[in-house]
């Protein structure tokens, strides 16, 4: 799985300075000159997760003004599951020992843990063979930065599933950036996908770990799941 390291940062700073004095000098010779441009997959995850949480519609009725909102979201919870049944996790689920929040594909997500606890569930059902990418973001902030999200999977038989993917492509590092604000004022530019991982499933449903490293300072994250076939060649 992709997180983002001192390694990574690192490489993002040269790529920011570089960008800063318009030169490429400060970059490794593999990076200079050139152009880095998302996938198909990337740059759908990028605008996905770029969308406003809440959109707000102004109308006028019988000449009063009234105000929509839509929730561009589906708001997922996620809660704790003991350790004891995290290997039979679908007979626990049948059995209503847990109840878990489903994640959605191709669905903007608002995942919370609410629990506190570093590591919380949710489920994921996928109806297709295929490689399933997770990729998450938050707003960055001084307080956050360093802190990131792990994701694991188990099978409905227990088993834990092996990463497939977990490049974290530089056009996607240099291409899609947030920013965030110092408490002396200044402006920092980071990568905007915290988190990259691609599990290669099967049909049926999964019992999905999100490991946060620290959940007193990061209780909310946003998420898109997306399916390789579907969006590979767009």
């Amino acid at each position: 799985m992709f997180r983002l390291n001192n390694n990574w940062l690192y490489l993002f700073s040269l790529l920011v300075l570089a960008g800063l004095l318009g030169c490429s000098k400060f970059l490794p010779e593999e990076f200079q000159e050139k152009e880095y441009e998302l996938s198909g997959l990337d740059r759908t995850a990028v605008d996905e997760l770029k969308t406003p949480l809440v959109v707000y519609d102004t109308v006028v009725v019988q000449g009063d003004t009234v105000v929509n909102e839509k929730k561009e979201y589906v708001s997922i919870v996620t809660d704790t599951v003991g350790s004891a049944l995290l290997d039979n996790w679908s007979s626990a689920l049948d059995s209503g020992f847990i109840s878990l929040d489903t994640l959605l594909l191709d669905t903007l997500l608002l995942v919370v843990n609410p629990t506190g606890a570093d590591s919380s569930y949710s489920l994921v059902f996928v109806e297709e063979e295929d490689v399933y990418y997770f990729y998450i973001t938050w707003d960055v902030t001084e307080v956050n930065k360093d802190v990131y999200v792990d994701i694991s999977l188990r099978d409905s038989q227990g088993a834990r599933v092996s990463i497939y993917d977990n490049i974290y492509d530089v056009g996607m590092m240099a291409s899609a950036t947030a920013t965030y604000y110092t408490g002396s004022g200044g402006e920092v530019s980071a990568p905007m996908i915290r988190t990259k991982a691609g599990y290669k499933l099967r049909e049926g449903g999964y019992l999905v770990r999100f490991f946060i490293s620290e959940p007193a300072k990061l209780d909310t994250f946003r998420m898109v799941i997306l399916g390789e076939s579907k969006y590979q060649e767009r």
